[in-house]
């Protein structure tokens, strides 16, 4: 019976705990970059985004997926824009400040601990740097971003999109963020 009870044991508990692991109120913050790279797997392609809810780098074929992706919009021979985009199908990302510096945008980036009133969007769109927004995920969990390098350019024929960002998680659904 013991010996049965141990293999069970053994069988479940990665099931349970697996289970367990989403974000149990722990505050995730971190920095990435990410790009529009695309990824050849089989007969399909893949890019790599970020899941705010893991606190990682995703292919957007996983499940789940990426709560974000950067892109780029050619125009002509050149970029219009680099933008950020998501899978969720709805309005996630608001723009709540952009700055001269890198210290402004750093300084309200840290002093941002409650959210306010925005106008929220589809997409995050014409990124640049020392910018902070607001993204809500497909949980419904808020997410500031700060901009530290954004690039975009083409390379070759390909529309070339790379952002760095700064990002700090409220898992629990709240519009408060810890001071930093």
């Amino acid at each position: 019976m013991n010996k049965w009870l141990f293999i069970l044991t053994l069988i479940y508990l990665p099931i349970l705990l697996s289970g367990c692991n989403k974000n149990n109120g722990t505050v995730y913050t971190g920095t990435v970059t990410i790009d529009n790279t695309i990824y050849p797997a089989g007969n399909n392609y893949y890019a790599v985004g970020f899941s705010f809810e893991l606190g990682e780098k995703v292919k957007t074929t996983d499940m789940p997926g990426a709560d974000l992706v950067v892109l780029a919009a050619p125009s002509g021979m050149g970029i219009d824009s680099v933008y950020f985009d998501t899978p969720n199908l709805i309005e996630s990302f608001a723009l709540a400040g952009e700055y001269a510096t890198s210290q402004e945008a750093k300084d309200f980036y840290n002093s941002l601990t409650r959210l306010g009133s925005y106008n929220w969007t589809l997409v995050a769109g014409d990124i640049s740097e020392n910018q902070v927004w607001i993204f809500k995920t497909g949980e419904g969990h808020y997410v500031k971003i700060r901009l530290i390098e954004v690039i975009g350019e083409m390379q070759g024929s390909v529309a070339y999109a790379e952002a760095k960002f700064q990002w700090r998680i409220q898992p629990d659904g709240s519009a408060t963020f810890p001071k930093e």
